[in-house]
């Protein structure tokens, strides 16, 4: 297996944005600019995981998601700064387990935990390649 002796639990990791037009939806606003999406929170979350842990991995390995279990507790407008929180929690052989927040101001929008897997670049590792 590879080296991961600098990566430990407790490691945190913050990506922040700005609310853009390709982040949001309307179907839910009485105004037609929008609020942010599920989706484009879960992103925040997953990047700012994958972005904690890739400068403790071996060359040429990075990290890809596996699971994800959020709740999207309450909106964010458009042009607002937003911001995901990663920590990892718990190291299983490849997998990752991280606790993740996403922010507006000091009001939690959302919340969960994702697993992201260490892979080789190119290719999926398999056990003995890590």
């Amino acid at each position: 297996m590879c080296e991961l002796e600098h990566l430990k639990p407790g490691l945190v990791h913050e990506r922040r944005a700005i609310v853009t037009p390709d982040m949001v939806t309307t179907h839910v606003t009485l105004d037609s600019k929008g609020v942010l999406t599920t989706a484009a929170m879960f992103t925040m979350m997953e990047m700012a995981g994958q972005e904690a842990v890739q400068p403790y991995l071996p060359p040429e390995h990075t990290t890809v998601g596996y699971e994800l279990h959020i709740r999207h507790l309450a909106s964010a407008p458009l042009g607002a700064e937003v911001r995901a929180r990663a920590e990892l929690l718990k190291m299983q052989g490849r997998k990752l387990r991280f606790k993740v927040e996403a922010y507006h101001g000091d009001r939690k929008i959302g919340e969960g935990t994702h697993v992201r897997a260490i892979v080789r670049v190119g290719r999926l590792a398999t056990p003995e390649q890590c």
